[in-house]
């Protein structure tokens, strides 16, 4: 039984190896008929032109993620130390951290 299944696999094997080469010959020609089937002239500018569409989407997707850079500190003042101090010792409830900017 398991002599059956391993001829059946070695066989199978084969055929997966020949499907990958008709594969690969087949993409083959299929790529080198693709600037011709768009109207380009030659495989150059055809390369350019895919290039050049692949780069203005990746600018439009990744942009946003690119240009949110980390948050700068603040610098907390003299000013900010006595507003928070008299915060603080009236009693707020919101007397440190975001409820400071609150108030």
């Amino acid at each position: 039984m398991v002599a059956a299944q391993i001829k059946r696999l070695v066989g199978l094997r084969a055929k997966v190896t020949h499907l990958e080469k008709a594969v690969a010959a087949g993409l083959s020609s299929e790529l080198k008929r693709l600037p011709k089937r768009y109207g380009f002239a030659d495989v150059n500018t055809f390369i350019r032109a895919v290039t050049v569409a692949g780069r203005s989407r990746k600018r439009h997707s990744h942009d946003a993620s690119a240009k949110q850079h980390r948050r700068r500190r603040s610098i907390i003042t003299k000013a900010m130390r006595a507003a928070v101090r008299n915060l603080a010792h009236a009693g707020k409830k919101r007397s440190s951290g975001n409820g400071v900017g609150k108030c």
